[in-house]
């Protein structure tokens, strides 16, 4: 029980402070489905995609968790775009 006083502790301190967060923002694509086969051309696997999402990633989940616990969060990033 003192492990859990001492992180909701931690917890509250860094609401006080501010956080600078520095990276790349960048969004992860997942893909879920049903493997169906392997291709006859190629040692990959044939996927019938049954739902997909997006989620930030790279510095993009990093502001968000600093959001969670800090009232300031500034950043500098730099935007990846491969769509």
């Amino acid at each position: 029980m003192s492990d859990l006083h001492a992180i909701l502790e931690q917890l509250g301190e860094a609401s006080r402070k501010r956080i600078l967060v520095l990276g790349d923002i960048m969004l992860d694509r997942y893909t879920w489905g049903d493997a169906e086969r392997v291709s006859p051309e190629a040692p990959v696997i044939v996927l019938i995609a049954d739902q997909h999402e997006i989620r930030p990633g790279g510095a993009a989940i990093g502001i968000l968790m600093a959001m969670v616990v800090s009232t300031s969060v500034y950043t500098a990033f730099k935007m990846i775009t491969g769509m």
